[in-house]
């Protein structure tokens, strides 16, 4: 039986240091503001922490080349995991609002220093072939985190105590330190070994099969990317986050906006890992066509879905299927129109781009709801928005000459 090949059990640590730096700031936080505002905190202070988090996060995208430019890629996801859970364990002894600040802040540099961006050059460090499916891998640990530990964590605050399960959650976070401490290294060298796939690459060279073709963008064509990328953030980040409060004032039940939420958040981690694996297969152009057409026919398909069950069904798993564009695609976006020496750049202004932009228009489906009565409207705007995306996104590939990485 062939041996594993060391570069997969670094992914699978990649897996649990994103869903405690991604996963657990992003996804976990906001299981929490309810019962805060049981415990007498009012709706707008609970919603500030999630602001707090985002722009935290910005910072920490600002400062991410510099900071891995002083330290290791090893000893930066380590901290930055070391952070959630100091974050957790501090609101746990939170006395007043100003505390759980500072731990939505740590929370959210913790985001941006600790995530996709330094896991991305890890994986890099570790991959010479089926990069994109490794990420991919990697990052389903945020729909892991997404699906998992909510019902953990409001079982414990229910059945015990709010501090407990705040406990509880920094405890998983330092246990993830300590494994990945004693499991993660820098490069293969380190112990002697090739990246995965380094050899057969090799060996391809030499019968000149040509796998990659990076190159950088024209100036003016990178900085038109940079504002679809705002617009395509905006579209699909408040899209995601407004799934169930559509659905219910659309006239649907509460238990079933839950059970779709659930089926998109299921469907997505299954979609994330096939991504990375198609992408390897048939090529990054290809692959953006096809999961990009179905995240916006899934978000036309919401926009239809006030008073039509089908709709509200069909809309959530055409886009749990189409959505892995928005966190894996970022990266393959990244490494296939970028030089290797900008890499690491491109990747953090890709990132911080879909974040803005998502910051930016996170209130713009309340206020359409405000002033229509209904999110339908946002959403016919966010497919519109999606659809112009995915038409950038081929423009570019067909200026670029992309060549298609074709694994065997």
């Amino acid at each position: 039986m062939k041996r594993l090949h060391y570069s997969w059990i670094i992914c699978l640590v990649c897996v649990l240091l994103l869903l405690c730096n991604s996963g657990m700031p992003a996804n976990i936080l906001p299981v929490y503001l309810p019962f805060l505002e049981d415990a007498g905190y009012s709706g707008t202070q609970s919603s500030a922490l999630v602001t707090v988090r985002c722009f935290a996060g910005v910072i920490g995208m600002l400062a991410v080349t510099k900071f891995y430019q002083k330290i290791s890629l090893r000893l930066g996801l380590t901290l930055c995991c070391a952070l959630v859970g100091g974050a957790f364990m501090l609101m746990s002894t939170a006395a007043s609002y100003p505390v759980y600040v500072v731990g939505a802040a740590m929370l959210g540099l913790s985001y941006g220093m600790g995530a996709i961006i330094p896991v991305s050059l890890l994986i890099s460090n570790w991959f010479v072939r089926r990069k994109a499916t490794a990420i991919s891998i990697c990052t389903a640990g945020t729909g892991v985190s997404a699906m998992l530990l909510p019902p953990l964590i409001t079982l414990i605050a229910e059945k015990t105590s709010l501090q407990a399960a705040f406990c509880a959650t920094g405890a998983l976070a330092f246990l993830v330190v300590l494994l990945a401490t004693l499991v993660i290294r820098n490069r293969p060298e380190q112990l002697g070994l090739k990246p995965y796939g380094a050899e057969e690459a090799l060996e391809d060279e030499k019968k000149g099969r040509v796998y990659t073709n990076r190159c950088d963008l024209p100036r003016g064509m990178y900085w038109a990317f940079l504002v679809a990328m705002v617009l395509f953030g905006g579209a699909s980040m408040a899209s995601y986050s407004h799934y169930a409060v559509h659905f219910t004032s659309g006239g649907h039940s509460k238990a079933a906006a839950a059970l779709c939420c659930s089926l998109q958040g299921g469907v997505l981690v299954v979609s994330k890992c096939l991504y990375g694996m198609i992408v390897d297969r048939i090529g990054g152009r290809k692959t953006s066509l096809v999961f990009m057409s179905l995240l916006t026919l899934g978000c036309a398909a919401c926009s239809l879905s006030p008073g039509r069950s089908v709709f509200m069904y069909l809309g959530a798993v055409l886009m749990g299927i189409g959505f892995p564009p928005a966190s894996v695609g970022i990266t393959v976006w990244a490494g296939e129109f970028s030089s290797e020496e900008r890499y690491a750049g491109v990747l953090r202004s890709f990132q911080m781009a879909y974040t803005l932009g998502g910051m930016f228009m996170s209130s713009l489906p309340g206020w359409i709801y405000d002033t229509t009565g209904s999110y339908a409207g946002a959403y016919v705007l966010f497919t519109g928005i999606l659809a112009l995306f995915t038409a950038v996104v081929m423009w570019v590939y067909a200026c670029a000459g992309r060549q298609q990485r074709i694994a065997p």
